[in-house]
């Protein structure tokens, strides 16, 4: 995936045997506007059973302090992001996002 803006750019990567491994590989660049080296960005282990993992160690304590995961402003952005990211695509330009 790579996500392009005025002041620079993301590029991720993933790949595994399967989507449930243990072992992935991948990589995070970073390109800053006016900067000629892209940055590897550190990313700790990903891919869904890392995902999951953690997702249900957050979940177990959340349930048992009886509080959401994420609050609603912040789910909120969340589906603003995947819509927009959805019309961007439809109409084929940048859509700003204001939160």
């Amino acid at each position: 995936m790579e996500v392009v803006g005025t002041d620079g750019a993301i590029r991720a990567w993933w790949s595994g045997g399967m989507d449930r491994t243990l072992h992935p590989t991948f990589e995070l660049k970073m390109q800053r506007r006016g900067r000629e080296k892209c940055e590897i960005i550190p990313v700790p282990p990903c891919g869904e059973l890392f995902e999951l993992e953690e997702e249900l160690k957050q979940v177990v304590v959340a349930f048992r302090e009886r509080r959401p995961i994420v609050s609603g402003d912040e789910a909120r952005k969340r589906v603003i992001l995947c819509i927009e990211a959805e019309r961007s695509l439809a109409e084929g330009r940048e859509i700003e996002l204001h939160f």
